[in-house]
């Protein structure tokens, strides 16, 4: 496994806003040393299976900003993108197989998915994800924002509820409790309207947020800053989609089904 693994997806003009509307031209950046990079242009018949997988989520599809499906380290986890991204993984990261179906395994200190730049989330947008439940050390980070002092977290997960970190008032905010117990996988998502931030699981509201929590997104799977990532790293991830707007719950179950873990309650 090499120290670093990058994916650039398409170039485009720096006016162009960070949600837009037409599929970017990919190009691979696969990183064989920290200091050894090559470009590599995609095979089309990976591109291909990864459109006729994506169309499995219907007119959502056409909402779909990244999906990251996190079974392979290789270009950072990234199978499809509508951005021009740089995604990097580290050399601690680990894939596993679990009844059939492979997923990132995050449990090694300083193991991280993370974005150069941070991504521009904005205020509009729905993360989702499956999450193998529970987390190391009880306190997992799951999507975290950019800036020493002024990120925000999306999302991150003790063995008792949710929380994000708030980017204005830097300090926690709860969403909800979890269940007593929680184990296995399970599906975790985000939804942000502009005003309010919502955490759903298992595609049922958990609680909300009155304000944006977080509105970009540098690190997966762990905190960026190497103080932090021995205690808040993630036991397994899979199949992170990030999509252009705010979705409803009913959206969210329909989106559960892309990929399901066979072994997912």
């Amino acid at each position: 496994m090499t120290t670093a693994n990058k994916i650039t997806i398409g170039r485009l003009p720096m006016k162009t806003p960070s949600w837009i509307s037409a599929l970017a031209i990919v190009g691979l950046l696969a990183a064989s040393h920290a200091e050894e990079k090559s470009n590599a242009e995609p095979k089309a018949q990976d591109q291909t299976e990864a459109e006729k997988k994506i169309a499995a989520l219907g007119p959502l599809k056409d909402e779909l900003g990244i999906w990251l499906s996190l079974d392979s380290t290789e270009h950072g986890g990234v199978a499809w993108s509508r951005f021009p991204i740089v995604v990097t993984g580290t050399k601690e990261l680990e894939i596993r197989e679990k009844e059939g179906r492979k997923y990132m395994d995050f449990r090694l200190p300083g193991g991280v998915l993370e974005f150069q730049p941070a991504f521009k989330l904005g205020k509009l947008y729905t993360l989702c994800t499956w999450m193998l439940f529970p987390a190391p050390k009880n306190n997992a980070v799951v999507w975290q924002g950019d800036g020493a002092k002024t990120a925000g977290s999306a999302l991150y997960v003790t063995d008792k509820a949710l929380f994000a970190w708030s980017a204005t008032a830097q300090a926690p905010r709860g969403y909800g409790a979890l269940p007593a117990n929680l184990q296995g996988w399970h599906h975790v998502a985000v939804a942000a309207d502009g005003t309010v931030t919502r955490a759903f699981l298992d595609g049922k509201l958990i609680g909300s947020i009155p304000e944006i929590v977080a509105t970009d997104l540098r690190s997966i799977g762990n905190h960026w800053e190497k103080a932090h990532q021995n205690w808040m790293m993630c036991a397994g991830l899979d199949d992170q989609l990030i999509f252009r707007r705010p979705l409803t719950a009913e959206e969210i179950q329909k989106v559960m089904q892309f990929e399901k873990p066979a072994a997912a309650k």
